[in-house]
């Protein structure tokens, strides 16, 4: 299970922590890329890349409403 929470950024920027659409955008970025290279791995067929961003919008659309209900809550 993946937890999601916010973090600081390292470097100079400040006290702003990642939004839920950030990382949501990250995580699936990075759960497309890794089963784009499994499967490309064990099939050697390149179609696979293609469908690297559909993750990362899953993940924008739920960070997105994670983010919209935190600020309703406010």
């Amino acid at each position: 299970m993946i937890v999601i929470y916010h973090h600081r950024h390292p470097g100079g920027m400040g006290d702003e922590s990642m939004t839920y659409t950030q990382q949501g955008m990250v995580y699936g970025m990075l759960f497309g890329t890794v089963v784009a290279i499994l499967l490309y791995s064990l099939t050697n067929d390149v179609v696979y890349f293609a469908f690297m961003g559909l993750p990362m919008a899953i993940g924008l659309s739920i960070g997105s409403y994670l983010d919209s209900r935190e600020k309703k809550a406010e």
